[in-house]
C-alpha cells in the first residue's frame, strides 16, 4: 500500500511535458497536489516559501537559466536534511548524466516521458 504523499513537484521548462506529465499523475488515480515548476530558480523560490514541502520531486536536467544539475546543488545548501524522493526524468542517454545523479542521491534516473507504470513503479518503489 502506498502511503500519503504531500504533494508532487514537477520541475521541467516544456510546458508540454509537464501537461503531459501531470496528466499520467491523476490518470493513475493518483490526486495529490501537484505543483509545477518551469525553472530550476523558480521551483527553489516555491521551496523556500512553501510550507506543504513535496514529497517527490520529478526534475529534468537541460533547462536554461538554472539547470537540473545546478538545482540540486542548491537544493542541497538550502535543504539539507528533507526527507524528498528526487527523480530525474530526462530525455538524456548520457551515461555520465546517469553516473552523476547518484553524486547527488536521485533515487531514480528515469527517461521521458513519464508513464502510469513508471509512476506507480516509483510510488511502489520509494511509498
Amino acid at each position: 500500500m502506498v502511503k500519503t504523499i504531500n504533494s508532487i513537484l514537477l520541475i521541467d521548462d516544456d510546458d508540454a511535458t509537464n501537461f503531459f506529465n501531470k496528466m499520467v499523475i491523476e490518470g493513475v488515480g493518483y490526486s495529490s497536489d501537484i505543483e509545477i515548476q518551469t525553472s530550476g530558480q523558480s521551483a527553489l523560490d516555491y521551496l523556500k516559501h512553501e510550507p506543504n514541502f513535496p514529497s517527490l520531486i520529478f526534475l529534468d536536467i537541460n533547462m536554461p537559466g538554472m539547470d537540473g544539475w545546478e538545482f540540486l546543488d542548491h537544493f542541497q545548501a538550502t535543504f539539507n536534511g528533507k526527507q524528498v524522493i528526487i527523480v530525474m526524468l530526462t530525455t538524456s542517454q548520457n551515461p555520465e548524466d546517469q553516473s552523476n545523479s547518484k553524486k547527488y542521491n536521485v533515487h531514480r534516473f528515469l527517461s521521458k516521458p513519464l508513464t502510469g507504470a513508471t509512476f506507480e513503479q516509483v510510488l511502489t518503489d520509494f511509498f
